[in-house]
């Protein structure tokens, strides 16, 4: 949970270009990245080259179901060339931009470590509901 809150809070603000493309108010957004198993992308292709060893699958027209869209996106690297995933990355918007970033997230040199953590818990409850949709983790 801590993980995609952090990657979420990291690039909320490169959302801009997909929210003026779909006519979407703001500048932020907070997201979950996911890829699509289909056209021939299985768990083992989709986590080769990296340290994957789990992955948890969900029918995407349950998260539908509850509310929350699915964005199909493109992601580079820092070299400026895609990702081979971009077929099949989508992002699910989990809060758009009036989810605030907490205090002492934004000024980290004077929150606590227990700060800090009540912070990302507070974010975190963003993400429980659409999290909770995944089946238990499975190995690759």
């Amino acid at each position: 949970m801590n993980r995609a809150v952090l990657h979420a809070l990291n690039y909320r603000k490169l959302y801009q270009p997909v929210l003026v493309s779909l006519g979407l108010p703001g500048a932020t957004a907070w997201v979950l990245s996911v890829f699509a198993l289909r056209d021939g992308w299985t768990p083992d292709r989709l986590a080769e080259g990296t340290n994957q060893q789990r992955y948890q699958t969900v029918i995407a027209q349950r998260i539908l179901d509850v509310g929350y869209t699915i964005w199909p996106t493109d992601v580079t690297g820092a070299d400026g060339d895609p990702y081979r995933t971009n077929p099949v990355h989508y992002d699910i918007c989990v809060a758009d931009h009036t989810l605030e970033v907490p205090t002492a997230l934004s000024n980290r040199d004077g929150s606590t470590e227990n700060a800090r953590k009540a912070a990302r818990a507070s974010l975190a409850a963003h993400f429980e509901p659409v999290l909770a949709l995944w089946s238990n983790p499975l190995e690759l």
